[in-house]
């Protein structure tokens, strides 16, 4: 399981075309796919501009990770141009 925080627009895939006879449990009539389900690099655990996981096993020290509130991904704080947070 990847934790992906508040994803808008976007409906669970469980009891689908994608689980095969597995039902859900919520809703036995669910359309076969959602279509209407963006995915990106997020749900295969990547983030950033970079693509590394949260938390990073290759990094010497983990950088803060800010999240935008428009698309909802999350950002190395260094790599959108800011600097280390202030404690």
């Amino acid at each position: 399981v990847v934790e992906l925080w508040t994803k808008r627009n976007f409906r669970c895939d469980c009891g689908n075309s994608k689980f095969g006879n597995f039902t859900c449990k919520l809703f036995s009539d669910k359309d076969p796919e959602n279509k209407d389900n963006s995915y990106n690099h997020n749900y295969r655990g990547a983030y950033c501009t970079c693509g590394r996981p949260y938390p990073d096993p290759d990094a010497v020290e983990q950088v803060e990770m800010i999240q935008c509130c428009v698309c909802e991904d999350w950002f190395h704080e260094n790599h959108i141009g800011l600097g280390p947070s202030e404690e």
